[in-house]
């Protein structure tokens, strides 16, 4: 994951510098430039902000980031869409800005934990999703925890939840993982070893991958 981009001037203006350059303080109602119009359409729109940024290597975003609000937010979420979650704790001491913190997590979409030197049981992967709230997944290498939002569930349940244990009737939870198989004297029969993987929480549904 690149640095993150350090604070700019203007959080608010979604413009870049260079589509404002010929604004002057003596023009009292400047026409409206059709350039500029047609930038805001296109970078407001997430499914074309994503097309364009999604290829940029991610040493060239921090640079790009600092242009404008539009830029910023194309950028973070071509940057933080796939999130490792050891740069979780050096975000949260970095970024001071809470808007533009906010801004981070809400770009999330998978957790990554596989770099992390310690493990973390499986029944904690809900509390740390529970951090971003548009992640869809938390994984660690080719272990899986899908999260659904429960259709019955309000988004006044969403927007005040505190806690895993009160997002419970909000979310739900699909564990996918792999697991090996062996051949019985009846080679006809297969039977999964092990049975339940140890530390799924028994709320998760199960999504198992066999390899022979």
């Amino acid at each position: 994951m690149s640095p993150l981009p350090p604070a700019f001037s203007s959080l608010s203006d979604p413009t870049p510098a260079s589509l404002t350059s010929q604004r002057t303080d003596s023009s009292p109602s400047p026409s409206p430039n059709p350039d500029l119009s047609a930038f805001t359409r296109i970078f407001s729109d997430p499914y074309i902000r994503r097309l364009i940024f999604k290829d940029i290597h991610p040493k060239s975003l921090a640079p790009i980031v600092r242009t404008c609000k539009l830029f910023l937010l194309g950028g973070s979420e071509a940057l933080y869409r796939d999130f490792g979650y050891e740069s979780y704790n050096k975000i949260i001491k970095r970024c001071e800005d809470k808007e533009r913190l906010r801004l981070y997590f809400d770009a999330v979409r998978t957790v990554d934990l596989s770099h992390l030197t310690r493990t973390i049981q499986i029944a904690k992967w809900p509390s740390i999703l529970s951090s971003f709230p548009n992640a869809l997944s938390i994984k660690r290498y080719t272990d899986i925890l899908y999260r659904r939002r429960n259709s019955t569930s309000s988004l006044h349940q969403v927007e005040t939840q505190e806690s895993s244990a009160q997002d419970e009737g909000v979310y739900q939870y699909t564990f996918s993982y792999q697991f090996a198989e062996r051949l019985l004297p009846d080679i006809n029969t297969m039977d999964p070893v092990g049975g339940r993987r140890v530390g799924i929480p028994k709320k998760c549904g199960k999504r198992s991958n066999g390899s022979r």
